[in-house]
């Protein structure tokens, strides 16, 4: 999976708004898991919903909202079976930073 190669670029335009349902979907055809594949498309399009406490009027500011929620995704969900300690760490500090990024546009 590309997400290993632990670019962040590459991590951010495949988890953009054009691109993640179709690396979420990639994602349920892990052949570990034929009895009980997961459903990360239908749980995007279905059960997740933005809403925002504050006002984010910047759409980047939004986008790195989006962002964090679907790397959190990733780490914690489609990938917390397989995943390796590089990119466990990688993925943590890319939220990290990410998190302080959004705090300072919002100051």
């Amino acid at each position: 999976l590309m997400i290993y190669i632990n670019e962040t670029s590459l991590t951010e335009k495949l988890l953009s708004d054009q691109y993640y349902l179709d690396v979420m979907g990639m994602l349920e055809y892990d052949p570990n898991l034929s009895k009980n594949r997961p459903k990360h498309r239908e749980h995007f399009l279905t059960s997740v919903k933005y809403k925002s406490v504050i006002e984010l009027d910047d759409t980047s500011i939004i986008f790195q909202v989006h962002l964090n929620f679907r790397i959190q995704y990733l780490k914690n969900v489609a990938l917390a079976h397989i995943m390796n300690e590089e990119t466990f760490t990688n993925l943590s500090s890319f939220i990290f930073f990410n998190q302080i990024e959004i705090l300072k546009n919002y100051n």
